[in-house]
């Protein structure tokens, strides 16, 4: 059972954002190992690389996917569109890159899926 995000001290965190991570960390005072991934982090506590995992989620579904539980949000994001005055010609490339970088905790063995 998780009762405060102090449940971290000691633990390993995956996380593809280890200097946002850390500065979280040090905000609060907890000393846990960060382990940098460059993708899926959310497999990390099934492979048993992480107890933790602190990825970016818009809709939580790959959370869920991984029976994950978001425990708290270290920060929150929004994609804009910024026009330069010094551009001649305007384009705009469409995203969903809004989110919220959260650290989540494992409920449980999440299935292994074979796709």
């Amino acid at each position: 059972k998780i009762d405060s995000i102090k449940d971290l001290e000691g633990k390993k965190i995956a996380t593809s954002y280890p200097e946002t991570l850390k500065e979280y960390l040090n905000r609060n005072s907890i000393n846990a190992t960060i382990v940098n991934m460059g993708g899926s982090v959310e497999v990390a506590p099934a492979l048993g690389l992480a107890d933790w995992v602190c990825d970016l989620t818009q809709t939580g579904t790959t959370l869920k996917d991984n029976n994950l539980i978001i425990i708290d949000t270290v920060l929150e994001s929004e994609a804009v569109l910024i026009e330069s005055p010094f551009v001649k010609q305007s384009f705009f490339i469409p995203t969903n890159a809004g989110g919220s970088l959260c650290l989540s905790v494992n409920q449980g063995t999440p299935p292994l899926r074979s796709e």
